[in-house]
Formats: C-alpha cells, sequence, structure tokens
C-alpha cells in the first residue's frame, strides 16, 4: 500500500483533491467541528475535566497543524499513551463488532457469506455464531490481525488478499457479502465491486456500510442523532468531506495505531455521497434495496455512515 503523503493536488479514486490536515483545520468551521468532536471523543474514552480534555483536543489540532503526517501519528498516539486512553480505544473495538452485527445480521442471507475486509474477524465469528447451522462464514482482508489465528482455531476460514487483488473463490461461490467501511479504504473500490459481483450468486446480497458526506438534517429520525449530527450537517459538502478525512485519519492511524508501514491502515480517502454510491453501486451491477442512515453510530469514530442493502443482478 502506498504511503506517501497527501498534498493538496493529489486526486483520490473520484478524482477529489485530498488536503493537508493542516489545510483542513485552517478553515474555522471544520475546525471548529473538530474541536467540539475530539472534546466529545475524549470524555468517551474516558478523560476527566475540562481543563484536561481540552488540553488533549488542542494538543491535536496542533500536532495535526505543525507536523508531517508520520511525525503526527506518532506524537499522537505518544499522547493518548500518556493520558492512559489507550486501553478504552481497543475496548470501543470491540464495541464496535457488536454494533455491525446488529446492523448488518438482519440483511445478509443463510449460506455462503463473504466478510471481505474482515478487519480482527469480531463480526464475522458473531455472523457465524448467530446462526451456525444454515450459514457458513468466510472471512479476507489485506493484512491479517492478530486476532485471525484464535478465530481459525474455531473453525472460520482466512484469505490474506492483495490490495485490489483477486478474491480466491469460484464464480457466484457465495449467497451474501460484508463490506463494512471497506470501499472508502480501497485504492480502487470499482475493482472490490467488480470481484464481490463476480463471487456473488445472481441475486445474492451485498450489505456495505460506508463513511458519507453531503448529509442533510433531515436524514436522521431521533432528536438524539440530530443532535449528534447537528454541527457536521452545519457545513457544507465539501466541509462535510473535509472533516471526515481528518476523523478518518484519526480512527485508523492514531487510535488504531502501528509502527509497522505494512500495518497501517489504507487512505486513499475515497469518501462520496449517499446518492452518489448508490449510482456507483448500480453502475456495477446492483440493485440497491434499502438505505439506512446509522449517522454517527459509533464512538470514538467520528464518520457519518450509512449502510446500503444491494442484489446482484
Amino acid at each position: 500500500m502506498s504511503l506517501k503523503r497527501k498534498t493538496d493536488l493529489m486526486p483520490n479514486f473520484f478524482g477529489k483533491s485530498i488536503p493537508r490536515y493542516s489545510t483542513i483545520l485552517m478553515d474555522p468551521k471544520v475546525a471548529a467541528f473538530a474541536r467540539e468532536k475530539l472534546s466529545l471523543i475524549y470524555r468517551s474514552l474516558g478523560a476527566r475535566g475540562k481543563k484536561k480534555i481540552g488540553k488533549l483536543t488542542e494538543e491535536t489540532i496542533r500536532l495535526a497543524m505543525a507536523h508531517s503526517e508520520p511525525v503526527y501519528e506518532r506524537h499522537a498516539r505518544s499522547m493518548l499513551e500518556s493520558a492512559k486512553l489507550v486501553d478504552r480505544i481497543d475496548d470501543s473495538l470491540k464495541g464496535r463488532s457488536r454494533e455491525i452485527f446488529s446492523q448488518v445480521n438482519q440483511h445478509l442471507p443463510d449460506g455462503k457469506v463473504l466478510d471481505n475486509g474482515c478487519g480482527d474477524g469480531n463480526v464475522g465469528a458473531l455472523l457465524q455464531r448467530w446462526d451456525p447451522h444454515s450459514r457458513s462464514v468466510y472471512l479476507t482482508d489485506v493484512y491479517r490481525h492478530e486476532n485471525i489465528s484464535g478465530l481459525e482455531n474455531a473453525g472460520l476460514r482466512f484469505s490474506h488478499i492483495r490490495q485490489g487483488g483477486i478474491l480466491p473463490f469460484d464464480k457466484g461461490y457465495f449467497d451474501g457479502m460484508l463490506l463494512a467501511a471497506v470501499l472508502h479504504h480501497s485504492d480502487n473500490p470499482s475493482k472490490v465491486l467488480m470481484e464481490a459481483s463476480r463471487v456473488l450468486k445472481k441475486g445474492g446480497r451485498l450489505v456495505v456500510i460506508e463513511s458519507v458526506h453531503g448529509i442533510q438534517p433531515g436524514h436522521l429520525k431521533s432528536k438524539r442523532e440530530q443532535k449528534l449530527a447537528a454541527s457536521y450537517t452545519a457545513l457544507s459538502k465539501e466541509q462535510q468531506r473535509r472533516a471526515s478525512i481528518f476523523f478518518d485519519h484519526l480512527y485508523n492511524r492514531i487510535f488504531h495505531y502501528s509502527e509497522d508501514p505494512a500495518g497501517k491502515v489504507n487512505l486513499p480517502h475515497n469518501l462520496s455521497t449517499p446518492k452518489d454510491w448508490s449510482k456507483f453501486f448500480e453502475k456495477h451491477g446492483f440493485r440497491e434495496i434499502k438505505v439506512e442512515h446509522n449517522g454517527f453510530d459509533h464512538l470514538p469514530a467520528i464518520e457519518y455512515h450509512t449502510l446500503h442493502v444491494l442484489e446482484k443482478g
């Protein structure tokens, strides 16, 4: 995977520029949103006291403004370790697996199901445990998480694939597939969907969760969700995209930190709007059955998520 420093001129897969984090935070409205949500995140991770939370928030902003990507990541991670927040980050990842399972389980069929981009594999394990007699869950990812060996010992099958590579399965092998926050991390989302289409049966079910921007206030139903997203929906479409880039990096490169370049999460920032994702899925031969707005459904990740239920045509 490429670890080159993103510049204001380097486009993502959809042709959008990827601004430096310092550029993102030069926008006063985006910076205000970042400060608000950083404070919320650090509180959720167990930081106590207005002064301490404020210090963590401002230091994160300062590091992002002052340093290159690798230096920012290293110093910000060290700050979290000194503040003793890292263990809470690990706990939150386990909670995220349960959240994703509850969101997708009802939409995935019996039979053979692939969790493509499985991460630690815990979502796939929950999907298998839910219906062990009617569902066979397979796992794939571009890196092998330390948790995978234990899941293999428990009977789940894992395949290590290359970024943008071919899935090691025959045409029409699967009844269902999950892509949970995978496409915006893929160098070529089109190739991922073409491979999904190849290995799914005709009429097979694809469930996608994606980080999105271009959100309006009316997309969320509950007052609690609307309140949490209020400062996000007040931003312009481009400001939302840039804020999402900042927090996508924070969550994947600092909260889930790796010194090893090969262990760093790929960040091409291929973010899109719900409407444009829908068009993209249709272009690749999938019929969209349902779209759900999950909003900011997980702390410490401040990313707005939609869930797309699709059927292979």
